[in-house]
């Protein structure tokens, strides 16, 4: 009877958890999962460089900064774009929309590059020949996840396997 009950609680647990709505829409836009989008992304980079063990423990604490800065820009762009579109939908003056739309455009215009601002920091943990091939791998794997979003791959952040009508193409003979 104990084992039932548990076993009832934990199910009525997981059920809540899935009815609720997430806490981040950015966590879960468009069905990606971004701690396995991460994930991969950690992965990817890690095989790409062949860092050693001495090198990932330098490396992804300077990486890990650098993310975290560079969400902190984002999230600064994405807030200053929302306050000026709701000030736009609420019909606001001219006056009033000014300051929030010289904002917005100067953040995008001093967006800063964290990742970039850390070449020193990832030099030092691992060289200049591997923080150029990180230079080259994030982008590489940015691209990769972009085309596999357009429905060009295997879903990175979304799961393998292959969806209907994945395969061979038929030749235009």
């Amino acid at each position: 009877m104990k084992r039932l009950v548990i076993a009832l609680l934990a199910l009525a647990v997981s059920f809540s958890a899935m009815a609720q709505k997430p806490q981040d829409p950015q966590k879960f836009q468009k069905g990606i999962d971004h701690e396995r989008f991460e994930a991969e992304k950690v992965a990817y980079i890690t095989q790409q460089l062949s860092l050693s063990v001495e090198e990932a423990q330098a490396f992804w604490p300077v990486y890990n900064q650098a993310v975290k800065e560079q969400r902190e820009v984002f999230a600064a762009v994405r807030e200053a774009k929302k306050a000026l579109r709701d000030a736009i939908n609420e019909g606001k003056s001219d006056a009033e929309v000014k300051p929030l739309l010289d904002k917005y455009l100067k953040l995008r215009a001093d967006k800063r590059d964290p990742m970039a601002e850390h070449r020193a920091d990832f030099v030092k943990a691992v060289g200049e020949s591997k923080t150029a091939k990180f230079y080259l791998s994030e982008d590489s794997f940015r691209n990769k996840a972009l085309r596999e979003m357009a429905g060009h791959g295997t879903n990175i952040g979304r799961g393998q396997g292959k969806r209907p009508g994945d395969g061979p193409r038929p030749s235009g003979k």
